[in-house]
């Protein structure tokens, strides 16, 4: 057994695999060095993938958002509107019928215009009415015409909110006191929170994942599936960074699971998008690899150390054998 030994010291295969351990060890190093800036490299990309979508979403909500009120502020001038509004007592009802017929049709075109629209409604105090896009004419609300006349916001938008809804409106003059005190007319448009939160689903581009709209009055817009907790923790973390900066990332985790959040503040609409996925996603693809890559040196690893035992076996019977030989021989010449 020793003479076996001694014999695998001196082999050339002993050679080899000294020879096969100085080349595979810098391998498996850069493999891994590669592994870790496939991981780096990867979460810089989606990083930079959320931060094209959120810009994108947030741009094109503001874009439609713009086209909404310019809408609005154009049917201000509407003659029927207008009509109603100044020359009611001396129209005749087919002419008050015909007004608010066509008012009507127009507020409807409007409505359809844009997906975030559910319902326009001109109030008009002089006549003591409204006209809904929806459901036509119907009696003024004193409460929320005084409130939508009074209403003060932050938001270039004219974005308010008035009883869980959310509204666009247009008013002019800009005196609070006149339009009250003359009465005069304004439009508003109420928003679909569920187009908000179907259009937000889009940037639901992996398991886990999600976006959600911080309005200006703290409400949070989020898919109806998501976790109260979650959508409170994540609402805490945006309101937190809006102060220090308009737009950023960071990380998030909730219930032991780690999340990784882009968002950004729209300077018209005074909201603020944040898309997040789990962090998962930004090494799933590398942990396959890295896998593939374990097994696959771990299988030949398995294979060199099989083809080492059975030569060392051949050695070693191969020794046994001569030694045996040459004790036979050594018996028939005595």
């Amino acid at each position: 057994m020793k003479s076996a030994f001694i014999l695998w010291r001196k082999s050339i295969f002993t050679r080899l695999i000294l020879t096969f351990m100085l080349i595979i060890s810098p391998i498996y190093l850069v493999g891994f060095m590669i592994y870790n800036w496939g991981i780096a490299s990867m979460k810089d990309e989606l990083e930079g993938t959320m931060r094209s979508q959120v810009n994108f979403y947030g741009s094109n909500l503001d874009t439609e958002i713009q086209r909404v009120n310019a809408l609005l502020f154009n049917s201000l001038y509407d003659s029927n509107l207008t009509d109603l509004s100044n020359l009611i007592t001396k129209m005749s009802d087919y002419d008050i019928y015909h007004s608010v017929n066509n008012l009507q049709q127009r507020l409807f075109v409007l409505q359809n215009s844009n997906i975030y629209v559910k319902d326009v409604t001109a109030h008009i105090p002089s006549a003591d009415m409204i006209v809904s896009s929806n459901t036509g004419i119907g009696a003024l609300d004193p409460a929320a015409l005084r409130f939508f006349n009074s209403a003060l916001t932050d938001s270039k938008s004219q974005l308010i909110f008035y009883r869980d809804d959310i509204y666009l409106r247009a008013l002019l003059p800009l005196d609070k006191d006149y339009r009250l005190d003359k009465r005069v007319h304004l439009l508003t448009a109420t928003l679909s929170v569920d187009r908000i939160r179907a259009a937000l689903s889009q940037l639901e581009t992996r398991e886990g994942s999600g976006a959600a709209l911080l309005l200006p009055n703290g409400r949070l817009i989020a898919r109806e599936t998501a976790d109260s907790g979650f959508v409170d923790h994540l609402k805490t973390a945006v309101e937190a960074r809006l102060g220090a900066s308009q737009s950023g990332s960071f990380q998030l985790k909730n219930e032991g699971k780690n999340y990784f959040a882009v968002y950004i503040q729209s300077e018209y609409l005074k909201t603020a998008l944040v898309q997040y996925v789990p962090n998962e996603a930004l090494t799933d693809k590398a942990d396959r690899f890295k896998t593939i890559f374990v097994l696959f040196f771990n299988c030949r690893g398995y294979d060199r150390r099989l083809v080492y035992v059975v030569r060392l076996q051949v050695y070693s019977t191969a020794d046994a054998e001569a030694d045996s030989g040459a004790a036979t021989n050594g018996k028939g010449q005595a």
